[in-house]
């Protein structure tokens, strides 16, 4: 941790802050704001999808279909 303070120049309660604890909510929140951008369209994008890797076997969980950006703005609409 030292290390990656060094290279940062971040002290250890900031890291500790900003720690994922709940992985599955933080890819829904990070896929969530990446199609909520008024940035992201279809010209740019085609779709952004969500994964987990659980570390413990290895296994790949989607916890966001692929979705785009349209169908994002569809869905917060209705």
């Amino acid at each position: 941790m030292a290390a990656l303070r060094k290279d940062i120049g971040v002290d250890d309660a900031a890291l500790k802050a900003k720690a994922v604890t709940d992985p599955v909510e933080t890819v829904r929140h990070d896929v969530s704001k990446l199609l909520g951008s008024p940035l992201m369209s279809d010209d740019v994008v085609a779709s952004v999808s969500g994964h987990v890797l659980r570390l413990e076997t290895g296994a790949v969980e989607t916890v966001v279909e692929a979705t785009t950006p349209a169908e994002a703005r569809r869905a917060t609409a209705a």
